[in-house]
């Protein structure tokens, strides 16, 4: 029931052979996330053309009595769910099943109570006092009138499970066994601060972006402050937020430049230095500690989530910080961008969940979904269905064109209407099983809550209790409406009185308590005396994830090799880089191209977008890639025209292939595959085994594998056993054969000399590249074996390119920049047995 009509499609298309057999699994009743794409409509084509159909008629979850009750509300009308495809059919619980109610001082408590809101509840509507008018309560009185009274409900209920007299399940009912179901994030947090008023702990299970949270507003204006440390304005912005705690009263007696006698403003200049030399979550861990942040936080009556908030903000920024090597002034323009939903660019964060040990449980119904709880609120079921305007844009399903799906962007006045009522047709059947997912969340009890409130009258229970027309009409939403709206609050109660009669004393009409509550006293945790396990096992040190950068993380000095190359993180100075002579100012100007990583990264990041055509055939795009790119890394502008003329001389540099040459001109993107990851299974590995791999099976260059067998035996590594992962820059087919690149950013030098064959052959050894594309073609051959039917390396292999950014000749240049190599089949074979710790089984080198 949670597909689109595409999904559906693939599934029909795949298994649209006689002989193959298809089981659909699915409840349309539950039906409920249209926001996201899901599409019911996709589920009743699918039922049409399905001639075997099987119900599950049992429920499992709930007490006998509130399964009735439930059969009975939707029952109230032959066609509950409004389309005709989506039945209801009543279930039954399982015979001899054992009932264990909720229950107080032993005797069973009703299991679905409907409070009535009658319309003066809040004092405020005089014209209600009339109970047969039909005046409505505003929703603005109304929901902080029933937060309440379910806030009072849960305080009585959570004294009373204290005392050992309510029971649910046989066992005294604790805060964890009650949930609050709430339509929207806001709802959930409004309830939450209910319950803290009355000391009853409360954890939110929300969809909301942690960065639209107070503590990233709060953590960007501490961030700001240590980055700029001498702005006196944001210095005390950053003091008064919950993070340091300072009053207005406390900056009032104190100043920038102190003298004899005077307090200070303090000083957090000590951690830009931090964040400069150790990084950003040293330093912010140090700032936490030394500030008291976290004891701080936890004083709050909401503390955990505060903390929860900061914890999850402050490892979002550092692993932003270690993925795209950002200093302090890109990561807080980073922040910033995505505490501005239109500007957002991370994968939603969602917030994460405080401890829930022994709370009451605040959720949306939509992920309430396929959860239970034992005792169950639902305030809010009564969302209008009619919320369309004018100037509103309508999604709805054209009953005239198939059911296809349709969005009107403002059509003519009479079609306008028509597609309204369509599109509010769609919204009411979707709050009824909005209304469906909510109530049968529920083990034991329920209580939902109804009334005569304003622009109530299209909702779920208005149309399930008191519209008694055709639910065909194209119409039915206003005729709900006309339905609801005249009545008072005599005749709501009336028919809500004929409905409890029907439910068997299944259904408990009540009036909305309105009983102060008590704050709640929770029983106190009983000291005790804690004592350390005594650990008998043995832990595998050598188990790991590792990766090629971590075997050469230790690799020895470079001899009689200049080491040319940065360090990760560090940026030398180039400007006093000279012209060469004979060299265009392009290549130059790449040459003084910031050296680092985070240029690094930028320049991978432009190739895993650039359309390899694009330069020569579309040059406008390419410009507007590269400065979009250059922008988000922060880099200046006037870099453009230098990375578009490398971009030009990459897609035109010849590359070697079986038997010919060719560009990456002629790639197309859809034969790439950019930032292959892998994960290769590793047996025990150590630098022994690894040398005698190599050294078994003699590869190319010959020229340079003794260099490289000597520079081999000179690494040194902890042993490794468990996972080798990594990163391909990039896989691509030609003619048939698979080819593996590694852009290099690498500066070797100021001249094109810097970057020959001979040169690169050099850099290749004295770096461990040579191991690094070792390890990646055993890792792509599996791949490809895997996936290839009749896969064969020495056919469909093309073999390695290493492509050295700046040092790509003009047309008519030098050969440079680029190393190719395709390793001997039996030197991929002793290296895939070494790290398997096996013989390769076929189909790996049939």
């Amino acid at each position: 029931q949670d597909t689109d009509p595409v999904q559906y499609e693939i599934f029909r298309t795949l298994f649209a052979d006689a002989d193959r057999c298809l089981f659909l699994i699915g409840d349309p009743k539950q039906a409920i996330y249209s926001f996201r794409g899901a599409d019911v409509f996709a589920y009743m084509d699918a039922a049409r053309h399905i001639p075997e159909r099987f119900t599950l008629g049992t429920n499992y979850r709930s007490e006998p009595a509130l399964i009735h009750a439930v059969n009975t509300i939707f029952e109230t009308r032959p066609d509950p769910f409004v389309y005709p495809e989506i039945a209801f059919e009543g279930v039954i619980p399982p015979e001899h099943s054992e009932s264990q109610p909720l229950s107080l001082d032993g005797r069973p408590l009703p299991p679905l109570v409907i409070w009535f809101v009658p319309s003066d509840a809040a004092g405020t509507n005089t014209a209600a006092k009339n109970r047969k008018t039909s005046a409505r309560m505003a929703k603005s009185a109304a929901k902080p009138l029933i937060r309440r009274a379910v806030g009072a409900e849960i305080s009585h209920l959570l004294s009373f499970g204290t005392a050992g007299r309510v029971l649910v399940g046989g066992s005294p009912l604790r805060a964890g066994d009650l949930a609050v179901l709430l339509r929207s994030n806001r709802e959930a947090s409004e309830m939450k601060e209910t319950l803290a008023g009355l000391g009853i702990p409360a954890v939110l299970y929300s969809t909301a972006s942690v960065f639209d949270s107070r503590e990233a507003l709060q953590t960007e204006r501490l961030l700001r402050a240590i980055a700029t440390p001498h702005d006196e304005r944001l210095l005390r912005a950053a003091l008064v937020t919950d993070l340091l705690g300072y009053t207005s009263d406390d900056l009032m007696g104190m100043t920038a430049d102190a003298v004899d006698g005077e307090q200070g403003l303090p000083d957090l200049g000590h951690y830009a230095r931090l964040w400069s030399d150790q990084g950003f979550i040293r330093m912010f861990r140090q700032c936490m500690l030394d500030q008291g942040i976290r004891t701080r936080l936890v004083a709050f009556p909401d503390g955990e989530r505060r903390l929860t908030n900061i914890l999850h903000l402050a490892e979002i920024l550092h692993q932003e910080t270690v993925d795209r090597q950002l200093g302090m002034v890109e990561l807080l323009r980073w922040l910033v961008e995505q505490r501005n939903p239109d500007t957002r660019t991370a994968a939603e964060q969602q917030l994460r969940l405080e401890s829930d040990d022994d709370a009451v449980q605040l959720v949306t119904i939509h992920k309430s979904k396929g959860l239970q709880y034992p005792v169950v609120f639902c305030p809010f079921l009564w969302e209008s269905s009619n919320d369309s305007r004018k100037d509103q844009a309508l999604l709805f399903h054209d009953a005239t064109d198939a059911g296809r799906l349709t969005l009107d962007l403002g059509a003519a006045s009479a079609e306008r209407q028509a597609h309204e009522a369509l599109a509010a047709r769609e919204t009411l059947a979707e709050n009824v099983r909005l209304l469906y997912v909510a109530l049968t969340r529920a083990q034991k009890h329920c209580t939902m809550v109804w009334g005569c409130f304003n622009q109530a009258d299209t909702a779920a229970l208005a149309y399930l209790f008191h519209h008694r027309g055709s639910s065909t009409s194209l119409q039915l939403v206003d005729e709900t409406s006309g339905s609801f709206q005249p009545l008072g609050d005599a005749a709501v109660w009336e028919q809500l009185h004929d409905i409890e009669a029907r439910a068997s004393g299944s259904i408990t009409l009540r009036q909305l308590p309105s009983a102060p509550a008590p704050r709640t006293s929770l029983p106190e945790t009983a000291d005790e005396s804690l004592s350390a396990r005594s650990f008998q096992g043995s832990i595998e040190r050598h188990w790991r994830v590792s990766s090629f950068s971590a075997i050469t993380s230790r690799k020895p000095p470079s001899g009689e090799w200049p080491d040319r190359d940065e360090t990760v993180g560090t940026v030398r100075p180039t400007d006093d880089i000279l012209d060469v002579e004979g060299e265009k100012e392009a290549v130059a100007d790449i040459f003084r191209f910031p050296q680092g990583a985070r240029p690094g990264t930028l320049l991978h990041d432009i190739l895993e977008h650039l359309e390899f055509t694009s330069p020569d055939r579309d040059p406008r795009a390419t410009a507007t890639l590269v400065s979009g790119k250059l922008s988000d890394y922060g880099f200046e502008p006037h870099w453009r025209d230098t990375l578009c003329n490398m971009l030009t001389r990459l897609v035109r540099v010849p590359l070697a292939g079986a038997g010919t040459t060719f560009t990456l001109a002629q790639i197309p993107m859809a034969d790439r595959l950019n930032e292959l990851e892998f994960f290769l299974p590793l047996e025990r590995l150590n630098p022994d085994r690894l040398h005698q791999a190599f050294a078994s099976c003699p590869g190319t260059p010959p020229r340079s594998w003794a260099a490289w067998l000597e520079r081999l035996g000179m690494l040194d590594f902890t042993p490794v056993h468990g996972f080798l992962r990594g990163f391909i820059d990039l896989v691509f087919s030609y003619q048939n054969r698979f080819y593996l690149v590694d852009w290099k950013s690498n500066h070797l030098g100021h001249r094109l000399d810097d970057y020959s064959p001979n040169a690169l052959a050099e850099t290749m050894v004295r770096e461990y590249y040579l191991l690094q594309y070792h390890l990646y073609v055993v890792a792509l051959d599996r791949y490809l074996a895997a996936r290839l039917p009749g896969y064969c390396y020495e056919d469909h292999f093309g073999g390695v390119h290493y492509i050295f950014l700046r040092g790509l000749p003009p047309d008519s240049g030098p050969p440079c920049g680029v190393f190719h190599d395709r390793p001997a089949k039996t030197l991929i074979a002793s290296l895939a047995s070494t790290l398997l710790g096996k013989e390769v089984p076929e189909p790996l080198f049939p």
